[in-house]
């Protein structure tokens, strides 16, 4: 019976022991809750906070996109114009490259035409030169017979003088000769009239 009452207050004793060491491991658990608790509530609030803000970034991302998708419509029309533009202006450029051999060639004939007619004008020149020098030569050629023909003309007029003179002597060696003194008279003035008219 002594025995059954001590192993009973022993456990007892043991059990009331063990209780309140679950108690206290309880109360540390429930401390260890309340601030496990605590720091989630903390985090659910700055992960509610952060929620939000990545919300509105999301909005403001949205609408940037939004503008970014309009830009990039607007920028591939820009694109695809400037695409067929700058087609537009290869195939213009192929037609001045094309206009450009055209005129280089065209260039290169004239050149070649300057270069024969330049020939031409030195030939000619040349030519010039010698006929004024023959015009020249002419000129002095008519000055001499210009000056002969003077003096031809001159040199006739007196032969054509001496030689009337002669004729009107003769004429009237003749009427001396062979008319009567009262008819000399009239031939002398009918050869003086004559000679006044050839004159």
């Amino acid at each position: 019976m002594h025995f059954y009452c001590q192993l009973r207050i022993s456990f007892f004793f043991t059990v009331t022991i063990d209780l309140k060491g679950e108690q206290n491991e309880l109360k540390e658990n429930r401390q260890s809750l309340l601030a496990a608790k605590h720091n989630l509530t903390k985090l659910n609030n700055e992960l509610s906070s952060e929620n939000e803000n990545l919300r509105r970034d999301h909005h403001s991302l949205t609408v940037q996109f939004n503008k970014l998708t309009q830009s990039h419509g607007a920028l591939q029309s820009n694109i695809t114009q400037m695409n067929a533009e700058n087609q537009e202006l290869k195939t213009q450029n192929k037609n001045l490259e094309t206009q450009k051999q055209d005129l280089m060639t065209q260039n290169e004939k004239l050149e070649t035409k300057n270069k024969d007619l330049e020939t031409q004008k030195q030939d000619l020149t040349t030519q010039n030169e010698k006929l004024e020098t023959k015009n020249k030569d002419l000129e002095t050629q008519n000055q001499k017979l210009e000056t002969q023909k003077k003096n031809l003309t001159e040199t006739i007029q007196d032969m054509k003088t001496k030689l009337d003179e002669m004729n009107v002597s003769r004429a009237q060696w003749s009427i001396d000769a062979n008319c009567p003194l009262n008819y000399q008279s009239m031939f002398r003035t009918s050869i003086t009239k004559n000679n006044n008219i050839t004159q």
